[in-house]
């Protein structure tokens, strides 16, 4: 068994920039406010705003991708694995969620879809186009369209 083309993506901040910029924006406020004021309280106020953020966002870095062994592995945010084999894949497209998934929070919202039937019936796995670096998604379709070049691949993705 040959592991020596094993990869996982890599992540990007790019998910996390807005919300990043705004606990700044607010942290140096609450800074300015205290300097100005004296009161020392706004402290419990900015470790309670970063608190809160790390733990809202952290369930979103476990959400990751591996081509493994010839199969695509996906773990997700709640840890649920789906793995779904080269030879299983039925077609991959480029996907925008429509409102309702979008504020569902169940899929990115612009994706490349894999799809595939197995014997454990039908799955996807969704390669998000913000969390993962675009040249891990397009060595990851490279490898798959080697695998299976009768797919069709999203266009600009090889």
């Amino acid at each position: 068994m040959d592991r020596s083309n094993d990869f996982a993506l890599r992540r990007t901040i790019q998910p996390y920039a807005a919300l990043l910029i705004i606990w700044l924006a607010i942290t140096f406020l609450w800074i300015f406010v205290i300097l100005k004021t004296n009161d020392l309280s706004g402290l419990i106020l900015i470790a309670l705003l970063w608190a809160i953020g790390i733990w809202s966002q952290y369930g979103n870095t476990r959400y990751r991708i591996f081509w493994e062994n010839g199969a695509i592995r996906q773990i997700a945010a709640n840890k649920n694995t789906t793995t779904i084999k080269a030879s299983e894949i039925t077609r991959i497209v480029q996907e925008r969620s429509d409102l309702q998934t979008l504020f569902s929070y169940t899929r990115p919202s612009r994706r490349i879809a894999i799809y595939g039937d197995g014997s454990n019936g039908h799955k996807w796995i969704d390669v998000s186009l913000k969390h993962f670096a675009v040249e891990d998604i397009r060595r990851l379709m490279r490898t798959i369209h080697e695998h299976r070049p009768d797919l069709s691949i999203p266009k600009g993705w090889i």
